[in-house]
């Protein structure tokens, strides 16, 4: 028993490259007044990458065309605010309802109706180079928010290394109820897209979360160990202590005048006596 519903999938981002690119845009249909006169930007992020989930393409009259579990040629670039999200603002969790025995029917347009992104599946040919059938690939059309697009633009061409590149895609699939009853969360799932075509399908998806890290940014020691020194009011001692150090400098000071008197004596004992003689 299968339900077609939002599903999250983590992709671990294995290369990309930033693309910069301006171009007159096409404009088909609309009025003459109204169209632009000045190029676009048209940058954007391509990426690839792996993911520890299975997405299965099939056919409902063939089966299964091929199992996936990377993307290729995935695309992110920016659209106006608002312009994401499709009718429904549809999450994750809005599939949950839809699942079960007893779930409700998920309409004919999908939870995630009007989201502009997608995950696609592609046959590049019949063949593959080595004369086998090709399997084909999956990609991705995303979308973020001109703003938040720039921002992490930004960041991956500034950015001197990278030690994590994460991107979570939220699309509509297909997933068994055993997969959905039985597997921990930790656990890997099994999807499906289902095709229409042998040679092409796709479902909405959108951009969930994306994760940049710049890796761990290591302090240079100081050339003067000493210098880390904190700065600050040394500690008073305690009361007792001072009034021992006290007693001990008093006491040290009788001695030396004490030492001092004998001293003198004997001197004055030793003269007598020569003169005496």
């Amino acid at each position: 028993m299968l339900t077609c519903v939002p599903q999250v999938i983590e992709v671990v981002v294995t290369s990309f490259e930033v693309v910069h690119s301006v171009a007159w845009p096409s404009q088909y249909g609309t009025d003459v007044g109204a169209r632009l006169n000045t190029y676009t930007d048209q940058s954007f992020i391509r990426f690839g990458g792996t993911f520890s989930d299975s997405i299965t393409v099939f056919q409902m009259s063939t089966g299964e065309i091929g199992t996936f579990e990377e993307l290729t040629g995935g695309r992110i670039s920016a659209l106006p605010a608002g312009s994401i999200g499709g009718r429904n603002r549809a999450s994750e969790l809005d599939g949950v309802p839809y699942a079960g025995m007893t779930s409700h029917k998920v309409p004919d347009a999908g939870l995630m109706e009007g989201e502009p992104g997608k995950l696609l599946f592609s046959r590049r040919s019949q063949e593959a180079p080595d004369g086998t059938e090709a399997q084909g690939y999956l990609t991705a059309e995303l979308y973020l928010d001109e703003d938040k697009f720039i921002s992490i633009l930004e960041t991956l061409r500034e950015a001197s290394s990278i030690d994590d590149f994460k991107i979570y895609i939220q699309a509509e699939l297909f997933e068994s109820e055993m997969s959905a009853s039985l597997s921990e969360y930790w656990m890997p799932r099994e999807y499906g897209l289902l095709s229409k075509s042998e040679a092409f399908a796709q479902t909405h998806a959108r951009l969930d979360r994306i994760s940049v890290c710049t890796g761990v940014k290591q302090l240079t020691p100081s050339a003067h160990p000493e210098s880390n020194v904190s700065v600050g009011v040394k500690p008073q001692a305690e009361p007792e202590v001072q009034a021992r150090q006290v007693v001990l400098s008093q006491h040290s000071s009788e001695n030396v005048r004490y030492h001092r008197y004998v001293l003198a004596a004997l001197i004055v004992l030793i003269a007598v006596v020569a003169f005496s003689r």
